[in-house]
Formats: structure tokens, sequence, C-alpha cells
């Protein structure tokens, strides 16, 4: 509105237009400024220089108060974007937790190479496969064999 403003004023400034100036003055004082959420509190209809004067500071108010719904907007995003990675993390460290427990109750011992090939998994599909396998191999060799 106050570019709107602005584009007009050469025009709207010149003395002849001293009825357009008030007339226009009032329409944004009780129309269209309190449409923007604001209300007019005035006891006098403002010159159009005050209201061009008005404008300008809520135009910066409206510009600071998307400003931080959009930074309020982006730091909630980041924050499910956050929760999202910690839980799947969880999976796949509770896959890779559960594997080494199916193996270390079947064959007692998970040699530190295991341990590392699993740790370098990051893919939940492919570490609930495994824990499917580590179930069924017959020796601690196949199912090294399948980390290959």
């Amino acid at each position: 509105m106050k570019q709107a403003l602005d584009a007009f004023w050469p025009w709207l400034s010149r003395k002849e237009l001293a009825g357009v100036q008030r007339a226009f003055a009032a329409w944004i004082t009780r129309v269209a400024v309190p449409s923007r959420g604001r209300k007019a509190v005035l006891s006098r209809t403002p010159s159009l220089l005050e209201v061009r004067s008005m404008l300008a500071e809520r135009a910066k108010k409206w510009l600071e108060d998307a400003e931080a719904r959009g930074e309020a907007k982006g730091i909630r995003k980041g924050i499910q974007k956050g929760r999202q990675e910690g839980i799947q993390e969880a999976k796949v460290g509770t896959l890779r937790t559960n594997i080494i427990a199916v193996l270390e109750a079947r064959f007692q011992i998970v040699g530190p190479s295991i341990r590392r090939a699993l740790s370098r998994i990051e893919d939940e599909v492919v570490l609930k496969s495994l824990h499917r396998q580590a179930v069924v191999v017959e020796n601690m060799r196949e199912f090294r064999d399948l980390l290959k």
C-alpha cells in the first residue's frame, strides 16, 4: 500500500487536490489499514502526509511480523526434520543392536569387523533383512559373507 501511495504521491500532493487528499487519507485510516489487522484509533483524520508516514511505519511493522512468522515456521520445520532424523537414527541403531544380540546369542562372540561393517550400514531395509538372516544363518562366516 505504501508503494501505491508513493507512486501517486506526486499527483496527490498537488494543492488543488486537497479534497481528494482528505478523502484518500480517510479511506486509508478507516478502511485499508484496519482491514490489515490494525484498528485505527484517531480523533481526527490525519493529513495525507501523516498517512504516508504512518504507512511507512506500518509497512515496516508488517514486514517484521511476516519475517518473524516465516522464521518461526522455519524453526518448526527444522525441529520436525530433526525429530524425524533422530527417530530414523534410533531405528537404525536399534536394528544394529538387535542384529548383534542375535549373533551373540547364537554364536557367542561377534568380532569387531562385523560390528564395523554393521555400523557403516544406514539403510533400514538392509538392516531388517540382515536381522532376519542373523536368525537363520548356519554360522558366523555365512553372515559375514552377507555383509560383503
